[in-house]
């Protein structure tokens, strides 16, 4: 069979699964728009994502082949959830991949969270990463920060290849990190690790509003404390 015979066969194999998972019910949704080269993020925590995957030194051969199959589309349905990313990825056929990343001790958030005691002005500087060097170097630290190095993740995907990590996991890897771009808020949610617990003031600050529930915070309060705009509306 010649290659282009074989390409075409593949395609139409997964572009079948696809479709019979979209019958089914599930979304079937492409992630699209990955930049064709150069850097695949371009933010703060996108970029410092990707730049601890690069620095594991047991993902450095695989990580050529995620980042190709994320910028063709490969990747579908990506779902990040606590100490979890599930994902499908197109290969020779369509797989299935699970992305397990051990939680930060609770020790570990403590410390973070003292570290940056005073040192994050809202919840937007966070996730902008609109932070100053000693703070942001803390956050992104290999040992102690919020990133998971290579001995806290694992991998299952039902390809044939039985490396550490194979290129499908390689994608979801990438995925992620282009995901927090758009939504830097889903890397809190992974680790599992409250925002508000890392930023200046926000705890003293609700003590101050008298102990009253959220109904009673004024829309200039919640502005102060968290440097977004509320819709007066809103409920």
């Amino acid at each position: 069979m010649s290659g282009g015979s074989r390409k075409a066969e593949v395609e139409e194999r997964i572009a079948a699964k696809v479709a019979r998972k979209r019958s089914l019910g599930e979304p079937m949704v492409p992630l699209s728009g990955a930049p064709a080269r150069g850097p695949l993020s371009a933010t703060f925590w996108g970029k410092a994502w990707c730049e601890r995957l690069e620095a594991c030194s047991d993902y450095r051969d695989r990580l050529p082949s995620g980042r190709s199959r994320l910028r063709a589309g490969a990747v579908y349905d990506l779902a990040i959830s606590e100490g979890e990313v599930f994902a499908y990825v197109a290969g020779e056929d369509l797989h299935e991949v699970l992305v397990r990343i051990s939680p930060m001790t609770e020790e570990r958030k403590g410390t973070l969270a003292t570290a940056c005691a005073g040192r994050i002005g809202s919840a937007v500087d966070l996730l902008t990463g609109n932070l100053g060097a000693e703070v942001m170097a803390r956050l992104v630290d290999p040992d102690h920060g919020i990133l998971p190095g290579a001995d806290q993740i694992r991998f299952q995907c039902d390809c044939a290849d039985h490396a550490d990590l194979c290129g499908h996991g390689a994608a979801v890897l990438y995925a992620i990190g282009w995901c927090l771009d758009a939504e830097p808020a889903l890397l809190f949610t992974l680790r599992g690790l409250d925002q508000a617990s890392l930023v200046a003031g926000v705890a003293g600050a609700i003590g101050d509003l008298g102990g009253a529930g959220p109904e009673a915070w004024a829309h200039e309060d919640l502005n102060a404390l968290f440097g977004i705009e509320m819709d007066e509306e809103s409920g």
